[in-house]
């Protein structure tokens, strides 16, 4: 959403600096051929400073961003043995308002371990649970399953809201954790 105001402020800022050099240039009447180069320049490069901020940050979300692996093992304490390929994961917020959803498929230890933490049934229905990930947009979010098993976890390492929807005829688990 944040990307719709960016092509108005290239644009705001081309706009303001050309004025800028035409104004200046009218004022001043520069005689040297530089000059008139950089004052033709100018424009440009100043929209190119937003345009490198953005690539900028873009790489270091990319390099500061935690793996789908990592984001398990903040969830459960263990660094799985299912290889990253077999795990998708969104999160949202810090520390204090924090939720992850994941898409996994677990090893059968894995399984065993993510269903050792979370005992007893939920009282969620299937499609109660569907709707977690569908209101987030998530176009990786399909909980289709014939006979699902969805537990609960709440508590479990601080976290408020610990759901596993377990389909065991695909191998896939879904989890949501939240942290208020």
């Amino acid at each position: 959403m944040w990307t719709l105001w960016f092509v108005p402020l290239i644009v705001t800022i081309f706009a303001g600096v050309l004025i800028l050099v035409v104004g200046y240039a009218a004022f001043v009447r520069p005689n040297k051929v530089r000059t008139w180069i950089a004052l033709a320049a100018a424009p440009f490069g100043c929209t190119l400073l937003p345009i490198v901020a953005l690539m900028v940050l873009a790489g270091l979300n990319a390099l500061l961003q935690k793996s789908d692996a990592r984001l398990f093992e903040e969830v459960y304490g263990f660094m799985p043995e299912m290889r990253e390929d077999q795990m998708l994961a969104d999160d949202f917020g810090t520390w204090s308002n924090r939720s992850i959803y994941m898409k996994l498929e677990p090893t059968p230890h894995d399984r065993r371990r993510i269903l050792d933490v979370a005992p007893r049934r939920s009282d969620l229905t299937a499609e109660q649970f569907a709707i977690r990930g569908t209101a987030e947009g998530f176009m990786w979010w399909h909980t289709n399953c014939e006979e699902p098993a969805i537990y609960d976890a709440d508590g479990y390492r601080e976290w408020q809201t610990l759901t596993v929807y377990d389909c065991p005829e695909r191998q896939i688990m879904f989890i949501v954790a939240f942290r208020p």
